[in-house]
């Protein structure tokens, strides 16, 4: 019948085109997933061995999911449609006043401490950052160790009531007497300073997850003052109070881009450091290396800077760089956790005179990733 064949082949033409509007998402994305907040999977290589084989249609798998047509779109949509009916969803908490906390990433469990830290952690600990003290003192290199609070752990008292905090310490707290152990003046836990300067101004902001030009510059300011006590001082600067930033609008919060709305919010914002260089870092491809690590390794020079670095960091550098490229004549800046084997391999290719690795509260879930052969 015509009727039934033209509804048929209207239902095959739909088909069609649904499959070519998700598989047209392979070819037009980057690398990043704004609303997400997070690095895509990467796209499959060639297998050159059984095992790679077998993995392939698992990683083909992610890489397509990642990727298919109309996901982002879809995701907004539905937290869109959920942000005035719910007050959180998997990836954000909302708050009182305005403030949005991150969910996931174990920051959730972090916040409520439901997963408190064994004394089979807080020893691997001791013991890892011992021997990353060492190998960096082998090489005549300076070492420092740098957690970085979540938001929550600085403005608690903006969290949901009903998120219940279930221990006295915070995982980050108690791993404090193991890390002194391991690392003594070489580990520094910024939450009581940060803790300390909270009179002084907001350190955070509202609708991302990190800290503010001023929160990053009260950390600055500490990491500054542990590399004089280790004996290796930076040059002397200014020290800006909370009315020294130019206060704007701030629109780009990560959290806001997760719950797919647009909020803005008046705050500190990055000043002009009065340096001889503008502290700007540019990519510096490590080569055979880069594989290890999660974003492109960058690199900044300054000619008033003195020494040269090395940072091993997450998304909390981003606030930092501005001071710390404008503190060494040179900084590597690498985006990952290293394992000891890369971490020795690194120090002995750049040679540094100093090595910063600085990590957030919310991935103190696990140590580092297990070694790898190296290239």
């Amino acid at each position: 019948m015509p009727g039934r064949r033209s509804y048929a082949l209207l239902l095959s033409g739909l088909f069609v085109l649904a499959l070519a509007l998700g598989f047209a998402g392979l070819f037009g994305r980057g690398d990043i997933a704004a609303t997400e907040n997070r690095v895509l999977a990467p796209a499959p290589g060639w297998p050159g061995s059984v095992a790679a084989l077998a993995a392939w249609p698992r990683q083909a798998d992610a890489w397509i999911a990642d990727r298919f047509g109309l996901r982002e779109p879809l995701i907004r949509l539905q937290a869109r449609l959920t942000y005035g009916l719910t007050r959180d969803r998997s990836q954000v908490v909302r708050g009182a006043d305005g403030w949005l906390f991150l969910a996931d990433e174990f920051s959730r469990v972090s916040y409520q401490r439901t997963e408190p830290l064994s004394g089979q952690d807080a020893l691997a600990w001791a013991g890892e950052l011992e021997q990353r003290k060492a190998i960096a003192a082998a090489a005549g290199t300076t070492y420092l160790f740098v957690a970085v609070p979540d938001k929550h752990t600085i403005y608690p008292e903006f969290m949901p009531d009903d998120l219940t905090v279930t221990a006295p310490l915070s995982r980050l707290q108690m791993l404090g007497p193991a890390a002194q152990l391991g690392a003594g003046p070489a580990y520094l836990d910024l939450e009581p300073i940060l803790r300390a300067a909270k009179p002084t101004g907001q350190l955070y902001y509202r609708t991302d997850s990190h800290w503010n030009a001023y929160g990053a510059w009260v950390g600055y300011r500490a990491i500054a003052a542990r590399l004089a006590e280790l004996g290796r001082p930076l040059p002397p600067r200014t020290d800006y109070g909370y009315a020294d930033f130019p206060q704007g609008t701030f629109e780009a919060g990560d959290l806001a881009r997760m719950m797919a709305v647009s909020i803005s919010e008046q705050g500190p914002l990055p000043r002009d450091l009065g340096q001889a260089c503008g502290g700007t870092t540019q990519a510096f491809p490590l080569g055979a290396f880069e594989p290890f690590f999660e974003h492109r390794t960058q690199r900044s020079t300054c000619a008033a800077g003195s020494g040269r670095a090395l940072v091993l960091h997450d998304s909390f550098m981003i606030g930092l760089m501005p001071y710390l490229s404008t503190s060494f004549s040179e900084v590597v800046y690498v985006w990952a956790k290293v394992p000891l084997p890369l971490y020795k391999a690194l120090i002995e290719r750049l040679k540094p005179d100093v090595v910063i690795e600085e990590r957030a509260e919310r991935y103190f879930r696990g140590l580092y990733p297990a070694p790898q052969p190296l290239p």
